[in-house]
């Protein structure tokens, strides 16, 4: 089977500001976890970046750090991608000019999607927690 095929199942939506309640948050956090993970980029969102989902400590050090910045805009865009329907949302609740951010962290833009959420639909969070 095509490796590629499993991207096809568990498709990454779009988080948008279609209904008040983002009914799709938990959907597209799903998505955004599965497809780091299939790409080996998870561990830009964990608190350890050179920690697998099992809590194993992975050789990162092996990557030359040309490749660790290409991995990183892949995660990055990755998440910026299928939020850009609620980043002006993001940046004029949260007071911050995502788009003047030379870092193109994905752990930062991912916490900051994850408080926006937080903010709105506080009742939700109890049920999403940050990490899965």
């Amino acid at each position: 089977m095509e490796t590629s095929r499993a991207l096809e199942f568990v498709p990454l939506p779009k988080l948008g500001i279609y209904s008040k309640d983002l009914s799709n948050f938990r959907a597209w956090k799903h998505g955004i976890w599965f497809h780091l993970s299939y790409y080996k980029l998870d561990g830009f969102l964990r608190e350890n970046e050179n920690e697998d989902e099992d809590g194993n400590v992975t050789d990162n050090w092996e990557l030359d750090t040309d490749e660790v910045r290409r991995r990183r805009f892949l995660a990055y865009s990755i998440i910026w991608s299928s939020a850009e329907n609620v980043i002006p949302s993001v940046e004029l609740t949260l007071n911050k000019n995502l788009c003047d951010d030379p870092e193109f962290d994905p752990k930062k833009l991912w916490q900051l999607i994850l408080e926006f959420h937080k903010i709105h639909f506080p009742s939700e969070d109890m049920e999403v927690s940050s990490t899965t």
